[in-house]
């Protein structure tokens, strides 16, 4: 009816003249050109079509993110000694509780041959005595318990070594983000005049990807790792290893399989 095709003209009428003012705004106001741009990449990539499409704003979109990979890269390399104080001295820590384990282990490996050999039980062991279920159930829990150690032994010694990696591939990341930042500017104001070349082009690629190995280095830090170590091996000391211990293998005295508690 007549009500309804009035309703529809003015409905295109103001989807023309949404379209119109967009037209208008992305071709006569650049700032707010640019922010739109800039959004879109940051969130959509920065393609090889986009960089071509914007050299100008992905050069500045890459000063602002080398500036502050630089900045996150050298914090970490500061934060790189005291990790590697934390895993000496945990280290030395954790294999002194597992010298700790062992000698306590043989100790009731020792009183466990005693009574079955001669005495009977109950049988002492440091000042407390133990009936024979009770002596296989503390035996169980300090393997258990060694085993945590070693675990955490073996997860400081990686960590050390990804300190020392890490170490020279910041050396090489800082290098390279401070150089690529240097050649920036002249890049920009050539992409400025229009004189985009295809050696240009080709750094910008470089750049990018300079950003993503960046990101990947940052994300790996062994800071956090050593960390939650740190955490792993006070929660070893209140709570039992998981895996499964042969008690009665132990305290026999039989060759354990290799790589077992």
């Amino acid at each position: 009816d007549g009500e309804t095709t009035m309703k529809l003209g003015r409905l295109v009428l103001v989807l023309i003249l949404v379209v119109v003012a967009g037209v208008v705004v992305w071709r006569f106001a650049p700032g707010l050109r640019h922010r739109a741009i800039d959004a879109y990449r940051r969130h959509g990539g920065w393609t090889e079509g986009a960089r071509r499409a914007d050299p100008v704003g992905f050069i500045e979109y890459a000063e602002g993110e080398l500036r502050s990979n630089l900045d996150q890269l050298e914090a970490t390399r500061r934060r790189l000694p005291e990790a590697r104080e934390t895993i000496a001295a945990e280290l030395e820590r954790t294999r002194g509780l597992l010298a700790a384990a062992e000698e306590l282990a043989a100790e009731f490996r020792t009183a466990y041959r005693r009574a079955e050999d001669e005495d009977g039980y109950p049988v002492e062991v440091r000042l407390r005595e133990y009936p024979r279920p009770e002596l296989t159930a503390q035996v169980r829990v300090i393997l258990r318990q060694r085993a945590s150690y070693r675990d955490i032994i073996a997860g400081f010694e990686r960590a050390a070594e990804d300190v020392r990696e890490t170490e020279e591939t910041l050396v090489t990341r800082l290098a390279e983000t401070r150089a690529a930042l240097a050649t920036l500017p002249s890049r920009r104001e050539i992409a400025r005049i229009g004189e985009l070349t295809g050696r240009t082009e080709e750094l910008l690629g470089q750049v990018n990807e300079l950003i993503d190995r960046n990101r990947q280095v940052l994300s790996e830090s062994p800071v956090r790792t050593v960390e939650e170590l740190v955490q792993a091996r006070e929660r070893a000391t209140d709570r039992p290893h998981e895996a499964e211990v042969d008690v009665e293998a132990f305290l026999e005295g039989a060759p354990l399989p290799e790589g077992a508690p």
